[in-house]
């Protein structure tokens, strides 16, 4: 009689869905329905292949997409080390299963591998299998951290760029560095992109529905919120006279302001505009032939 608490060698049983991730992450795993604290997802399946074999394999395909083996290392067990060379690895590129979708995230992932021992004959390795390190709600991305280590540049496959939007991202290269907003609002409408009649160029995106949302999709890291006396400058400018002055002039000044007032032109960083619900520029005209009402 089977044991019923061998979960991973009776294979996967939640419900699992590949989906295409927004935010440039490509592909990517979720679940379709709630899943516990400690659950198991799936096991992790891949081509078998020794520590020096896959440096041959990388060596050869330089230049192409990064692969992220996990090791068999025989210290899980108490058989005895490998000798690095001789220590083997899974490397899902060319073979594997639904667990080659789940997307990396630095730190915070919702999943943890773990190497769990099966009956074969040979215990010089283990399997790995992903249980959940939280609750997950349905519909929600699977994600682990591949532990990547985004400054070694002498592997010969090239990292990507990360897109995790974890506020631990080891990739600093993929972080914005500044968010701005008009005040503390928990939903803001975005302006589309202008450029103000000064030349000075101005970061506006379409609308989102949260400003939180959007900084998660932006990956930005650094943010303030713009103090005071710009608040004041904006309701000025913005909401007591949107009705006297012409509203691309007022996103022209307030530009000027911005980058005048709070130097943001000598660091380099994005200035994000964001309208603030209250101020009804939608009803402006010139936000209405650009269909943002």
């Amino acid at each position: 009689m089977a044991c019923g608490k061998r979960i991973v060698q009776r294979g996967i049983t939640a419900r699992l869905q590949v989906f295409m991730t927004p935010g440039g992450k490509g592909w990517g795993l979720r679940t379709l329905e709630d899943m516990p604290k400690g659950a198991f997802i799936c096991e992790y399946v891949g081509e078998v292949m020794t520590n020096t074999e896959l440096y041959e394999r990388n060596m050869r395909n330089t230049g192409e997409k990064h692969t992220y083996p996990v090791l068999l290392d025989a210290d899980w067990s108490s058989e005895g080390v490998l000798k690095d060379e001789e220590a083997l690895c899974l490397d899902a590129t060319s073979y594997g299963n639904v667990a080659r979708f789940i997307n990396h995230r630095c730190s915070d992932a919702n999943l943890v591998e773990i190497p769990v021992e099966v009956e074969t004959p040979d215990h010089h390795y283990y399997r790995l299998a992903f249980f959940t390190a939280r609750k997950v709600n349905a519909f929600e991305e699977l994600t682990w951290d591949y532990g990547i280590d985004f400054d070694d540049h002498s592997h010969p496959v090239k990292a990507f760029k990360c897109h995790c939007g974890s506020e631990f991202c080891r990739d600093q290269k993929s972080m914005r560095s500044l968010f701005l907003g008009f005040a503390s609002a928990s939903n803001w409408n975005i302006l589309n992109q202008k450029k103000g009649k000064y030349g000075l160029q101005i970061t506006l995106k379409n609308y989102c529905e949260s400003w939180r949302m959007n900084v998660e999709l932006h990956n930005i890291r650094e943010f303030e919120v713009v103090p005071e006396e710009c608040v004041q400058y904006i309701g000025k400018y913005m909401i007591s006279t949107q009705y006297k002055v012409d509203s691309e002039r007022t996103i022209d000044e307030c530009t000027v302001y911005l980058y005048t007032s709070r130097d943001f032109k000598k660091d380099g960083k994005d200035a994000w505009i964001f309208d603030v619900d209250d101020t009804l520029l939608s009803t402006v005209p010139y936000y209405k032939k650009n269909d943002f009402g």
